[in-house]
């Protein structure tokens, strides 16, 4: 969908610059690219779509749209090249299915973590071998195209990731948290992901209805999200891949709320490989497990500091 278009506008902006003809397919009326080279294509959500992905015919056809063939969209023999993007840059073996890239043909990989992790799993369960493109991540190109990097004030961003668990940094801990920062006066974003809008819809309704009469509370619902990074001093998530962005992209300190896990594949210790974002959270962020939050606006302020020290 349109959330979505943010992730790949570069790649196939530059695909245009090269005259390129593309054509973007989406089940999204909104989720369109105005380019001289791109043909907007609406299938929707049904049997419509069902069928396009059944009699599309194509050399490359791009995705992201993880676990292909084990849902509603089947490959079919008339595309040469199944392609992989992602939209995080996280590892493959923890927030994702076991299966999630097994159908793919191709996978542009984003560093060379993508890669051993990969050609591991592999080996591992004797899967056909993809061809691996180290296409680093459009995302970053974008956000770098977009951002003014100019922070004022004291806002801080609280963006949860999506969780098949109930148990869950949106479910369990957002509402307390927001609240808490509101009466402590700091400015908040509050910026759901987009798949709280379709498996988490009433709690979503629940903190827009208790904190929108606040004048230091924003939800942010707009497509981007660059301009909350933009705007904010500090992030605080539990597992989103947006962590990764605003630290290298915006270079400004993130808080974890680690008392959820986000493990979509049980199986995940099958790899040797590290996490990437575990590894990641540890050398720069700031990991909060604590229960309560009381003086946590005393930690906030710790991590801030602890931050800048480390890009001294």
């Amino acid at each position: 969908g349109v959330y979505y278009q943010k992730y790949y506008y570069s790649f196939i902006s530059l695909l245009n610059n090269n005259n390129e003809k593309v054509f973007y397919i989406s089940s999204d009326k909104k989720d369109t690219i105005e380019l001289k080279n791109v043909t907007n294509v609406y299938v929707g959500e049904g049997i419509l779509r069902t069928l396009f992905f059944l009699f599309v015919k194509t050399t490359n056809f791009f995705l992201t749209v993880t676990d292909l063939e084990n849902n509603i969209l089947k490959k079919n023999s008339n595309v040469k090249n199944y392609i992989y993007v992602f939209h995080a840059a996280i590892s493959i073996h923890k927030s994702y299915t076991k299966s999630a890239f097994n159908n793919y043909d191709t996978i542009l990989c984003i560093g060379d973590y993508h890669v051993k992790e990969i050609l591991e799993q592999e080996k591992i369960y004797n899967l056909p071998k993809k061809k691996l493109i180290k296409a680093g991540y459009f995302y970053f190109d974008y956000l770098l195209s977009k951002a003014s990097f100019d922070t004022h004030g004291n806002k801080i961003l609280i963006a949860p990731s999506w969780n098949y668990s109930k148990k869950n940094f949106l479910n369990n801990q957002c509402e307390d948290l927001i609240e808490y920062l509101i009466n402590k006066k700091f400015d908040i974003i509050f910026r759901p992901h987009p798949e709280h809008y379709k498996r988490s819809s009433l709690i979503l309704d629940k903190i827009r209805h208790k904190f929108n009469s606040f004048n230091n509370f924003q939800f942010d619902n707009s497509i981007d999200n660059y301009k909350s990074m933009d705007n904010s001093h500090t992030l605080i998530t539990d597992n989103s891949g947006i962590s990764i962005e605003f630290l290298i992209v915006f270079k400004k300190p993130v808080i974890f709320f680690d008392k959820f896990s986000k493990i979509h594949n049980p199986e995940y210790n099958f790899l040797s490989s590290d996490i990437f974002e575990e590894n990641f959270k540890n050398k720069f962020g700031f990991r909060y497990s604590k229960d309560k939050l009381i003086n946590f606006d005393n930690e906030i302020k710790k991590a801030q500091l602890e931050f800048n020290l480390k890009k001294i």
